[in-house]
């Protein structure tokens, strides 16, 4: 289930930050830039990254990260 959703720009700026139930700190957002600065290309970072306990989930979209924060498997929708 979905956490936390945060917009991104290129140079690693927290944009917008949607919080459902409680809110997540942004130090979350941590091991999302250093696998941003690991990668030539932002398209080669990995979609899913594991952060115990919680499982950051990314998309770029119009040069924008998307990054949910996951802190439990849901089911997934059929």
């Amino acid at each position: 289930m979905i956490r936390s959703l945060f917009v991104i720009n290129r140079s690693n700026e927290i944009c917008l930050e949607k919080h459902w139930s409680r809110i997540t700190p942004k130090s979350v957002c941590d091991v999302f830039f250093d696998a941003v600065s690991k990668f030539n290309s932002p398209q080669e970072v990995p979609t899913v990254l594991q952060s115990a306990p919680f499982t950051l989930i990314h998309i770029l979209k119009s040069n924008l990260f998307f990054v949910a924060v996951c802190v439990d498997e849901g089911t997934p929708v059929a």
